[in-house]
């Protein structure tokens, strides 16, 4: 039992349980007593759960999700859709656009494109496995 707690009452309890009733037992002092596992423990945690770089990479390049729901297909269909509209319209009014923000806007557009395309392709052949 000495090395499964972190209270450690192996020494003393004996006197304490099997002293004869009216007189009083004692703990052992202080420096008889061995060392809690706690401080150990403690340490160990604080270097383990310590943020190093892995940590750090993991937790920044996690998805943070308001609605876990537009990963199904339908929603996320339609959220691509909202988004490619809306680069559309800030696309249609390129005189408020710096050329940074134009060529950004492009690009995104472009992206989304792509992505909508590939996503008919994908439809396509899996209607034809499907079939058969």
């Amino acid at each position: 039992m000495s090395g499964i707690s972190i209270l450690n009452f192996d020494s003393g309890i004996s006197r304490v349980v099997w002293e004869q009733p009216g007189q009083a037992g004692t703990l052992p002092d202080r420096r008889q007593l061995p060392p809690s596992d706690l401080a150990a423990n403690l340490q160990l945690n604080r270097l383990l759960l310590a943020n190093n770089i892995e940590t750090s990479l993991v937790q920044a390049l996690l998805p943070s999700l308001v609605s876990p729901q537009i990963l199904s297909p339908a929603p996320f269909r339609e959220a691509l859709a909202t988004a490619h509209r809306a680069v559309d319209r800030a696309l249609s009014d390129k005189a408020e656009l710096s050329d940074a923000d134009q060529a950004a806007l492009e690009g995104l557009g472009n992206e989304l494109a792509g992505q909508q395309e590939l996503s008919g392709e994908l439809d396509y052949f899996r209607d034809m496995l499907i079939a058969g």
